[in-house]
């Protein structure tokens, strides 16, 4: 029993070395897209304004999320460390078991704070160009950014976060997909359906895929920033940024 937990263990951690890998490779792309908007446009607040604190949000989650895959390969997934830190000793089943509990937990946190980041932040430019559109920015979030979408003539963009809100919202029901209004959802995305079906668990949500969405998210803020309506403004600033 114990060679075959230590292959099993062995064999997941090549997936873990290639999540490592791959959340260094999005926070490179979140930190280019933050250094070329500073270059871009210099007058900007690159502190408090929202335009580029929104960047540094998610290269916060990315940088979390990495010390949290290193922390799973480097000990968690390292029977000699659990033998090491427990006492009485655990079984190899109930550490893999740990481990793998633990990397749920981090991709739940990694969707909830970037979900956070992006919701947080939209909020803040549509009161900025409207302040009386959806409530002042308070209305439901797809409202909201569904309104900013076609106002910046950006809905191209909107099956993301269609996607990512409802992938979002499965973790309140620990990867079930309920809603208020009982009915299943579906969004297409990248010419593949997805769908979203009431008291049904969401199976599709792997590491590779939430990296796919994240890269094509960093897109999106990028084209609203750079967006004519947005760019202009001489400041937006991000309270959080301020407190």
């Amino acid at each position: 029993m114990h060679a075959i937990s230590n292959q099993i263990i062995s064999k997941e951690s090549l997936i873990r070395m290639k999540n490592i890998y791959s959340i260094q490779k999005l926070q490179k792309k979140f930190q280019e897209s933050k250094d070329k908007i500073i270059s871009q446009y210099q007058d900007w607040d690159h502190i408090n304004d929202s335009r580029v604190t929104v960047f540094s949000k998610f290269i916060n989650v990315c940088n979390s999320t990495h010390l949290s895959f290193i922390l799973i390969h480097s000990y968690l997934a390292n029977p000699i460390w659990w033998n090491q830190m427990n006492n009485p000793k655990i079984s190899l089943e109930d550490a893999q078991i740990y481990c793998n509990e633990y990397d749920m937990f981090t991709k739940m946190g990694f969707i909830q704070f970037s979900f956070s980041s992006i919701e947080s932040t939209l909020r803040i430019f549509i009161k900025s160009l409207d302040p009386n559109a959806c409530d002042n920015g308070t209305a439901d979030f797809k409202s909201v950014y569904a309104c900013i979408l076609k106002r910046l003539d950006l809905k191209i963009h909107e099956s993301k976060l269609d996607l990512l809100r409802l992938i979002r919202n499965t973790i309140h029901n620990n990867g079930v997909y309920n809603h208020k209004n009982d009915k299943d959802e579906s969004v297409v995305y990248k010419d593949k359906v997805y769908n979203f079906k009431i008291g049904k668990p969401v199976d599709f949500v792997t590491w590779e895929f939430i990296f796919e969405v994240m890269e094509d998210l960093n897109v999106l803020i990028m084209d609203i920033v750079q967006s004519k309506e947005i760019s202009a403004k001489d400041r937006i600033v991000d309270p959080f940024a301020q407190g």
